[in-house]
């Protein structure tokens, strides 16, 4: 879900050709916590810089770059009616702005101008606005340069007229930024349309061709292109145009005029600095100043401050001590000293204390957050306009996103408050309504379900480019390799899981591998193999499993009815949270009860006990897979000596056990001749045959349902 506002949400931005950032990199928003993370000399911290640039309008003075905000309108009539209540600086204000401008303008010339239609979407008018007034500015050009023709937003329209009104539809705009706090609007294509993904790949390859002929001193014909000519050169899209979710638009080249708005309101520093709050005081104190010569903050006829004020007041140093102690202790309260008012005109200035002491005693993460947390306050709910500690930056804001911007925010805190530190950022965030955006060097960060985390790096070309960061711990191997990418040990990648997936043994370890990879990596998932559900009935086992990791726990076991399973769980968890030590161990009886016919509800049992004593069985799961072994969910003919069917198999099997109930259906395939007697060969046999199905899009049931709860429990 992107950053959301009450007009528009916040897709993404895009960033090229500008410091240091040559191919453009695109950095998806997510509603909440979004952070940068990446080694020393990567460039996030430059790279948040220049996002804050594109969001704010401050682009650099260079032609040909690239700082593109996306964005995606509401269904918003083209009438003032509809912003009676906001300011006209608003972004669909200005758009509105543009297109009245163009219509006045060709009305004054006495030239065909567009009926706009006030109860049209704003976005349809907006087109219609621009490709009238592109087509008189086409007309002058003809007249100016006789001979010479200009290529209309007509000749980009007709050819792609489906695109465009699908672009129209999604009402998805780029907004390019061009400096004093402006943006140059177009109108951009969803990727994940599959023609818009279509009509990129062939104008991206007609580019490449018409390039290579330009170098190589032929003429060309030129064709007017659909898309901004930024994005047809661009590498970085190739994974775009390739991956059907894609939510980055891409801007055509249809002009809907200059925006001139406040796409956010950002809080929080760059820089970082602790003494900010001084700062604050001192712009405090200057407004009440200001307050004072109007006759407006004392009490009349009195020295006091104005009870209402004061009130109001209160309630902001409320909400920011709300929002501090989502991550230091509750007692590090923040208060407002005032004084005198009198005072502050001689130089005694009111000032911020916590805890009862002045902040020049708190740490430098202290008063870090201190800023933060009042900076945040001024957006809570509740909190009057007129009555705010100062006045919001001049612009009516309750419509605007709200940002968090901070560089390096683990800085200077304990580690259990930085373990703390996505779950407090995304409590603060949802307190205000706002969203954060962070570079970072902090692994508790890759490990919070709270963030959104992309990983900045550089090519072999020294090219700085953005990817997701996904936890692979598939093997030694694959571990190894995920952990130097990011600068971690193994050990640390194995504490960043957030699910630990047990498994029976080595094939079980090797099949889920295969076949649920991007589940696993996606989900931060690990396997630890047991080596044998008949084998875990010790405490001990169950112990080491849960004592020494802080991971949600799937436990996945062969031969299971995963309803009865998760039925029986299901009430040992609410007699637990219950309180209710009977129904607890008639539980725990009835499980003890089913191991007697079954090893794995005998293990299941062992592993309850040990986490009814510690008082973590909200983090144990089962899930029981309906085959007796790991190896059924594979295509028998690719692992098996004879090509029979598992129903056939399973059901001799069974027959052959009668009337105790079967087990260890590897022994009785070896038996039989379908397996080898030598481990090595079925160890062969099973590695090929994971590897045809995990390129196989047929997977069975039991493991799509068990990869997606392993996403499930991620998140």
């Amino acid at each position: 879900m992107p950053i959301r506002g009450t007009y528009y949400d916040i897709l993404g931005v895009t960033i090229g050709n500008v410091g240091g950032v040559k191919d453009p990199v695109h950095f998806v928003f997510r509603d909440g916590v979004n952070a940068l993370y990446g080694l020393n000399g990567a460039g996030k911290t430059h790279l948040l810089g220049l996002v804050v640039d594109a969001l704010t309008g401050n682009a650099p003075d260079l032609e040909g770059s690239v700082m593109d905000v996306h964005i995606e309108l509401r269904p918003l009539r083209s009438t003032f009616a509809d912003w009676e209540s906001t300011s006209v600086h608003h972004l669909a204000g200005s758009l509105l702005r543009h297109q009245q401008d163009v219509v006045r303008g060709l009305r004054d010339h006495a030239l065909p101008y567009p009926e706009l239609d006030p109860n049209e979407d704003l976005v349809v008018n907006a087109l219609a606005a621009s490709m009238a007034a592109d087509l008189l500015e086409a007309d002058d050009f003809a007249r100016v340069n006789p001979g010479h023709t200009r290529q209309d937003l007509g000749s980009v329209y007709a050819p792609h007229k489906d695109l465009v009104e699908m672009a129209v539809r999604a009402r998805t705009l780029t907004l390019r930024a061009m400096g004093r706090g402006k943006w140059r609007a177009k109108l951009a294509c969803p990727m994940s349309n599959p023609d818009a993904r279509r009509a990129l790949r062939e104008e991206r390859e007609a580019w490449r061709h018409e390039a290579s002929l330009v170098r190589s001193g032929r003429p060309i014909s030129p064709d007017q292109k659909l898309f901004d000519a930024s994005y047809l050169a661009a590498s970085s899209l190739d994974s775009v145009i390739e991956e059907p979710s894609s939510e980055l638009p891409v801007p055509v080249d249809i002009d809907l005029g200059e925006v001139d708005a406040s796409l956010v309101h950002l809080a929080g520093d760059l820089v970082s600095s602790p003494d900010r709050m001084d700062e604050r005081a001192r712009e405090l104190i200057d407004w009440l100043k200001d307050v004072i010569a109007t006759g407006e903050l004392l009490d009349w006829g009195t020295t006091d401050i104005d009870p209402d004020l004061l009130d109001a007041f209160n309630t902001y140093v409320d909400g920011a001590n709300t929002l501090l102690h989502r991550l230091l202790p509750e007692d590090l309260e923040l208060a407002f000293a005032w004084g005198e008012p009198s005072d502050w005109f001689s130089g005694r200035l009111a000032r911020w204390t916590m805890a009862g002491h002045a902040l020049t005693v708190a740490s430098h993460a202290q008063r870090r957050w201190a800023f933060f947390a009042t900076e945040l306050a001024e957006y809570m709910d509740g909190l009057q306009s007129d009555l705010r500690p100062r006045p919001p930056h001049g612009k009516e804001f309750g419509h605007t996103p709200v940002l968090l911007v901070c560089d390096e925010p683990e800085a200077g805190l304990h580690r259990s408050m930085e373990a703390n530190l996505g779950t407090a950022l995304d409590n603060m965030c949802r307190d205000v309504g706002a969203s954060a955006l962070v570079a970072t060097h902090s692994p508790a960060l890759l490990r919070s379900p709270h963030v959104s985390v992309s990983f900045v790096t550089r090519d072999s070309a020294n090219a700085m480019v953005t990817r997701p960061v996904r936890l692979n711990m598939a093997d030694g191997t694959v571990a190894r390799a995920t952990a130097d990418g990011l600068g971690l040990n193994v050990g640390d990648l194995w504490s960043l899981s957030r699910v630990t997936v047990v498994v029976e043994g080595i094939h079980d370890e090797w099949v889920l591998n295969g076949c649920l990879s991007d589940e696993l990596s996606s989900g931060s998932a690990v396997i630890l193999p047991m080596h044998g559900g008949t084998r875990l009935r010790s405490l001990a086992e169950a112990r080491a499993l849960i004592d020494y990791s802080d991971a949600k726990l799937l436990v996945v076991l062969d031969e299971l009815d995963h309803e009865l399973v998760t039925d029986v769980f299901g009430r040992l968890q609410e007699a637990v949270a219950g309180g209710n030590p009977e129904s607890r161990a008639a539980v725990l009886a009835e499980l003890r009860s089913l191991g007697n016919s079954n090893d794995s509800f005998l293990f299941i049992h062992q592993f309850a006990l040990r986490a009814v004593e510690l008082g973590i069985l909200d983090r144990v799961e089962f899930f029981g897979l309906s085959q007796p072994d790991i190896i059924c969910y594979l295509e028998p003919a690719s692992v098996l000596s004879e090509d029979e069917s598992w129903d056939r198999l399973l059901d001799q099997w069974r027959r052959d056990a009668a009337p105790q109930p079967p087990r260890n259906i590897k022994k009785w395939l070896r038996g039989k001749g379908f397996l080898p007697d030598d481990a090595h060969l079925v160890d062969e046999a099973i590695e090929m045959a994971t590897m045809r199905a995990a390129r196989s899009a047929n997977l069975h049931p039991d493991l799509v349902a068990l990869g997606a709860r392993i996403l499930e429990l991620s998140s």
